[in-house]
């Protein structure tokens, strides 16, 4: 699986074939309700055009609202708002000859994957690096430090006492967190690709495949959990 896949699929690998057009009119619709105003809505539908060219079309929409509530700014994480659209054209002129174009676009906008911290550790490094612990003679709380680390004192830099300061920003319950930096996640994608297949004799079969792909991500999370600019 590695040599095929990749070497990060040693541990075992998921492959997804998209089925292809077909010479038979086909089609389903599958549609989804449920809490948080959940709504998806997944279909497709198979067109014989005609004897030897076949289009397959698929269209999916997801949307939930958040579940996760951020205090500081009341917005919600968890939310799902993502669109994907794919469309195919497949040409068979004879039985040795198959030619399929396809061509798919994907959107995803959403506030971020819904997150809460139970815990703090003060010996982890963004903690101990913001209070410098372990610095002789300590550090004096400049102004930096004490936006930062509101409340905070110098007693509390050279003791490495910080934990009363993330205690305050534990969640309530595991529906809301004390994040600080608002998360967000924006996806497009855009790709097309062309195969070629042709049998040059029953055990010798000749293949082109060119693709193109564009992908724009961007994506940030408060991963710390707490009004402070950690992590």
């Amino acid at each position: 699986q590695g040599t095929l896949f990749g070497r990060n699929t040693a541990g075992g690998a998921l492959r997804y074939t998209s089925r292809k057009p077909t010479n038979e009119f086909e089609g389903h619709v599958k549609a989804s309700v449920g809490s948080f105003d959940r709504n998806d809505l997944v279909g497709t539908v198979n067109l014989p055009l005609t004897d030897t060219l076949a289009t397959r079309l698929s269209y999916a929409k997801k949307h939930r609202d958040g579940y996760i509530l951020r205090v500081v700014d009341g917005q919600y994480t968890g939310d799902d708002n993502s669109q994907a659209v794919r469309g195919q054209l497949r040409w068979q002129p004879n039985e040795r000859l198959d030619v399929l174009f396809a061509a798919d676009k994907v959107t995803t906008f959403d506030n971020g994957t819904g997150t809460t911290i139970p815990a703090y550790s003060t010996a982890d490094l963004y903690p101990g690096a913001l209070y410098t612990a372990a610095a002789t003679p300590p550090p004096a709380v400049t102004a930096l430090r004490r936006a930062t680390a509101p409340g905070a004192t110098t007693a509390n830099f050279a003791a490495g006492s910080q934990a009363a300061d993330f205690a305050r920003y534990l969640a309530t319950d595991q529906y809301s967190t004390y994040g600080g930096t608002p998360d967000r996640n924006n996806f497009r994608s855009k790709s097309a690709s062309l195969a070629i297949s042709y049998e040059l004799s029953d055990s010798l079969t000749f293949k082109s495949m060119s693709g193109y792909s564009n992908n724009d991500q961007r994506m940030y999370q408060d991963w710390d959990r707490t009004p402070i600019v950690l992590f």
